[in-house]
């Protein structure tokens, strides 16, 4: 729940991804019946936030710190803002691109060889692949390789 005055967020409510209830849909027609379970457990935990108009902080209202459920321990592997590439692995996926005009399926192996303990997603690497053969402008070069120009 989120709350603007005059264009400012003044009030805002997170809760837990798995927090109230499922709501089933179900239908009395045996065969439209599909086999499913929810994530959501009704976990209470819940923190409601102000930014008040007289002054310039963020107060917490209510804060209820308990979980349901236990807490996943692989976060790393499945929140999308740990999916990225580190500055470390693009400086060597440039590298592998500019220097020896590899693709995306030769790059990956040496990757996980030699960062073995970090997760590494072939969006992200398709992604940077691109934007360096962008960025050098290698296409129109190989292009021009090809038929001599």
């Amino acid at each position: 729940m989120s709350e603007y005055i005059e264009g400012v967020l003044r009030r805002v409510t997170y809760e837990c991804t798995k927090s109230g209830s499922h709501i089933s849909q179900a239908t009395s027609d045996p065969t439209k019946k599909r086999n499913t379970h929810s994530q959501r457990t009704s976990c209470p935990w819940r923190v409601n936030l102000t930014y008040p108009k007289t002054s310039n902080i963020v107060k917490i209202n209510s804060f209820n710190d308990v979980h349901n459920h236990p807490l996943t321990s692989m976060i790393q592997e499945i929140a999308p803002r740990f999916w990225k590439l580190t500055q470390e692995m693009l400086a060597d996926v440039e590298k592998y691109v500019v220097q020896r005009r590899m693709d995306s399926m030769s790059i990956y192996p040496l990757l996980k060889h030699d960062y073995p303990n970090q997760p590494i997603y072939m969006k992200d690497l398709y992604n940077a692949v691109y934007q360096f053969r962008k960025k050098n402008n290698l296409e129109t070069v190989m292009l021009r390789k090809c038929f001599n120009y």
